[in-house]
């Protein structure tokens, strides 16, 4: 199980379906966080939100676990269903992943995803590096690449997973083997 803090997915918890995020994903994210408020997450970890620490939601899960969750990663825990095989709308995705603890978390940004149509182009920190390749969603939401993602892709690196969420994508990478992963949240601008 991933060790770090996760902007989109969060580590606390266990990775449930993304059945209970596909229905709340229609649904305006939270603005702030409502003491009392059934939310769910990108990954599906539904829960109540208890308090806020540090700008952060502090939530107990419904699977016992407690934790934290940005705002803008929540969606009420009700709502229409999204189809998370359609392609990625077309446009440029920010990317980062989260480092740190719940105390001193630090954005470290990565780039950014352009999709046209079925290709897609990933810009580390910005700079084109690569030429548009073809991308797939499955029924599932995973998303196979065509071509490079970065250095992600490159040895020792390697892409663990990568699934679309409700407004964008994530991609779970190891830096070298035996290290823990790490999530890149990518949204659109």
């Amino acid at each position: 199980m991933k060790t770090g803090l996760s902007i989109a997915t969060g580590a606390i918890g266990v990775l449930m379906s993304a059945a209970a995020w596909s229905l709340a994903a229609a649904a305006q994210p939270l603005a702030n966080c409502d003491v009392g408020v059934h939310a769910v997450d990108e990954a599906g970890i539904t829960g109540t939100i208890t308090g806020v620490d540090a700008g952060m939601c502090t939530m107990d899960f419904d699977d016992g676990t407690q934790g934290f969750r940005m705002p803008y990663v929540l969606r009420p825990a009700d709502g229409a269903p999204v189809d998370l095989a359609a392609p990625l709308p077309d446009g440029t995705y920010d990317c980062a992943i989260s480092a740190g603890d719940f105390s001193n978390i630090n954005i470290q940004p990565m780039g950014q995803f352009d999709f046209a149509g079925a290709t897609y182009r990933f810009r580390p920190l910005g700079n084109v590096t690569d030429d548009f390749a073809p991308y797939s969603v499955a029924a599932d939401g995973s998303i196979s690449w065509g071509g490079r993602v970065g250095a992600l892709a490159d040895a020792p690196s390697v892409i663990l997973r990568s699934y679309r969420v409700n407004e964008g994508l994530n991609v779970e990478f190891l830096t070298q083997p035996g290290a823990d992963s790490d999530t890149m949240s990518c949204h659109p601008l």
